[in-house]
């Protein structure tokens, strides 16, 4: 009698993709996708719209649609819009209050006033 053969054992360890099979292969941008995701909520969603870009990039190279990535893309350049809109309103009230503070000292001149209730300190 004799002993059956095993079959030899394909190179790389479970769970890798391999000629012979028998491993699933992993999309490459899936942890970059959701660590994308996550980072465009939680920090900034410029670094969020990068990192997603990168992960959505390397996983359609590899055949994959990473939906993960792209929530983060879209999540990323949302927020990084809501973030110049917000930075443009607050330079341009900040410029728009220096610009009439300094004309109110103009006509008001030097000294501290009061109109309206509000107190105006002019150098």
């Amino acid at each position: 009698m004799s002993t059956p053969q095993r079959p030899e054992p394909l190179p790389g360890g479970p769970g890798q993709d391999h000629p012979g099979g028998g491993g699933d292969p992993a999309d490459p941008g899936r942890v970059l996708g959701i660590l994308g995701l996550v980072t465009a909520f939680t920090c900034f969603g410029v670094v969020g719209l990068v990192v997603s870009v990168v992960a959505w990039r390397r996983s359609r190279r590899a055949g994959f649609a990473n939906t993960v990535a792209l929530l983060g893309i879209v999540a990323g350049a949302v927020l990084t819009l809501c973030w110049l809109v917000v930075g443009g309103f607050t330079l341009f009230t900040s410029l728009l209050l220096d610009e009439a503070m300094t004309n109110g000292c103009e006509v008001l001149g030097p000294g501290t006033h009061e109109l309206d209730d509000v107190r105006y300190d002019c150098p």
